[in-house]
């Protein structure tokens, strides 16, 4: 790699440094190009060199953020050896990352547009996907149709999101161990029924 190619890549890296920074303290509303450009160090020019204008720049930061969740979720349900490991690593991996601050002031100071881009991003496609193939790969969801599969995909995603987003709200006295178990038994019991009325 050439010194051009790094300096590209520790301008971008500088910049999104910068707005994780300014998004999860200040808020996408309250924060500017010209915050990012400062607590970046760069000029203003090498900013639009990377991005066209603040939104971009948010979009790039969730798309990464949610990049990051799907290769540790990947990776957690693949060691799974029993259902309630395939359901405990999956959430507790998932709630894990929010155990940095930055992370929980990101998505608690920008629910609505967090929400908005995420729900509309390419990026929680792949995990909706990559989560419905590891269900059917998985021995221990033989018994939902096609069209469950999906459905439990789309569930178990928006289900351990707004468990996390409100615990971390309210401030709820619960580990990431509680919250992972109370996961795993929700679904556990639920699937278990949904299997059993398949196969009456």
């Amino acid at each position: 790699m050439g010194k051009a190619e790094d300096n590209k890549i520790r301008n971008e890296r500088a910049i999104l440094d910068a707005a994780l920074e300014l998004f999860s303290s200040k808020g996408l509303e309250r924060s500017s190009v010209s915050d990012v450009v400062a607590k970046s160090g760069l000029a203003r020019g090498t900013f639009y060199n990377y991005f066209p204008d603040k939104e971009a720049l948010w979009q790039k930061t969730i798309d990464l953020f949610v990049g990051s969740i799907a290769e540790i979720l990947i990776r957690e349900r693949k060691k799974a050896r029993s259902l309630h490991e395939f359901m405990y690593n999956s959430f507790y991996a998932y709630a894990r990352v929010f155990e940095d601050p930055r992370h929980v002031k990101l998505l608690t100071l920008n629910q609505p547009v967090f929400r908005k881009s995420l729900f509309s991003s390419d990026s929680i496609n792949s995990i909706f996907a990559s989560l419905e193939k590891d269900l059917k790969d998985s021995p221990y969801f033989e018994g939902l149709s096609e069209r469950q599969y999906k459905m439990t995909s789309y569930a178990m995603v928006g289900a351990a999101m707004e468990l996390i987003i409100q615990s971390k709200t309210h401030n709820q006295a619960l580990s990431l161990e509680d919250l992972s178990d109370y996961f795993s038994r929700l679904f556990i019991g639920g699937l278990e029924h949904i299997i059993s009325k398949n196969e009456e």
